[in-house]
């Protein structure tokens, strides 16, 4: 999962090489709209498919921009949370231990 302050940064580096971006760092709800889209990066690829953008492109970013510079197989918008699995799976063990009062 992406490190919010590895976002953080990020998004800052593209806002100093991008200076026309009309994006506002400054705006909670701005960039949880954007962090929405990247939360199931790690670190590591998030950084390198900023770097691979910005020495590449010449327009300001968009998210669907960015993604294509994302390392194919290390991303994938259908791929399963394991974490939310874990909780789904855990919260149905203890409905069913509720549930089940002659343990």
């Amino acid at each position: 999962m992406l490190d919010k302050n590895t976002f953080k940064k990020e998004m800052l580096h593209m806002s100093y090489t991008f200076p026309n971006w009309n994006v506002e760092l400054e705006n909670p709800d701005a960039m949880l709209a954007w962090y929405k889209h990247f939360q199931k990066m790690d670190d590591m690829n998030f950084k390198a498919m900023v770097s691979k953008y910005t020495q590449e492109e010449r327009f300001s970013p968009t998210v669907a921009g960015l993604m294509q510079y994302r390392e194919e197989g290390h991303y994938d918008s259908k791929s399963v949370d394991l974490g939310d699995v874990a909780d789904e799976i855990y919260d149905d063990l203890l409905a069913d231990y509720e549930g089940d009062k002659t343990i």
